[in-house]
């Protein structure tokens, strides 16, 4: 059974009272589905949720079907409803008609999955591609890219994207610090005279070259 609500403009929106315990979201030509639980449970089903479709405007007062949006719980253990995830499902695609997929969850564990339905830690982050984050401040910001199997690279850029950031990295004391404009390094020191300029005493267990001699 189904609630009609049309306004004055006649922009409708369903609110639907159904279940839907699939793995994946078929929904219809409505602009908002909510749906409570019910069904068959299970690992991986989804449940209790709110679907969204977008109004075209070039076919108003129709539905764009390719354009799907869903909030939902996905059962992670079996038919326990207090054992869910919280998801976020979009769609990749323009296609009319195309099933909306889960790019973001927050496990009952507390963990926060992005690209990843099974988080491993209190934020997982997986891409499918080169491009794994970007973080931005008010001027500048860091990119984690991995485009080298078995090397990651952290990026700083600026804002406007025309030239790339020191890196410092460090705890309470100056750190390491990266001067990419010269591809210096400097241990204690944020200005670095040298390839590797460090302000304090150096210690080898094995031997040191300088020069290409001992």
């Amino acid at each position: 059974s189904s609630i009609l609500l049309r306004n004055a403009d006649t922009k409708y929106t369903a609110i639907v009272a159904g279940s839907h315990n699939s793995t994946t979201y078929n929904e219809t030509a409505v602009a908002l589905k909510i749906f409570p639980n019910g069904g068959t449970r299970g690992a991986g089903k989804y449940s209790n949720g709110i679907s969204f479709q977008h109004l075209n405007p070039n076919t108003y007062p129709g539905y764009d079907h390719g354009s799907q949006a869903a909030i939902a719980l996905r059962y992670t253990s079996g038919s326990n409803a207090e054992q869910s995830a919280l998801t976020f499902l979009v769609t990749s695609t323009a296609t009319a008609g195309d099933q909306p997929t889960e790019k973001m969850c927050i496990l009952p564990d507390g963990n926060v999955g992005i690209g990843t339905t099974a988080p491993s830690r209190s934020l997982h982050v997986k891409s499918s591609d080169a491009n794994i984050a970007a973080f931005e401040g008010a001027n500048d910001g860091l990119v984690i890219y991995n485009a080298t199997p078995g090397r990651i690279d952290l990026i700083g850029y600026q804002e406007s994207g025309s030239a790339y950031n020191d890196i410092l990295i460090r705890g309470g004391g100056t750190g390491f610090f990266f001067d990419v404009s010269s591809d210096r390094l400097g241990i204690g020191d944020t200005s670095p005279s040298y390839t590797l300029d460090v302000n304090g005493t150096l210690g080898s267990t094995g031997q040191a070259y300088l020069n290409g001699g001992l």
